[in-house]
């Protein structure tokens, strides 16, 4: 018995092994702007960026965390789409 990412092989049984997961597609979309240090503009559609806790508004240091967001993202990003 060979232990096999959770899975017990014996006697060469592969069939018991999960399907690989799919790959996620990612393509290169346009970066028309930046709304604020944590949502960026993509053809035409605010997306905020999951998992990044920005200064907006008339919030202290909002105009430098847009600036800094502007100048990561450049023109294109890469994005992942969902189902």
């Amino acid at each position: 018995e060979l232990p096999l990412g959770g899975v017990l092989l014996r006697g060469g049984a592969l069939d018991a092994l999960p399907e690989a997961a799919a790959l996620p597609r990612i393509e290169v979309v346009s970066v028309d702007g930046v709304v604020d240090g944590a949502t960026l503009t993509l053809d035409g559609t605010d997306v905020r960026l999951l998992g990044v806790d920005a200064p907006f508004g008339e919030d202290c240091f909002a105009g430098q965390a847009a600036r800094r967001l502007e100048r990561l993202a450049g023109d294109e990003v890469l994005v992942e789409q969902g189902d």
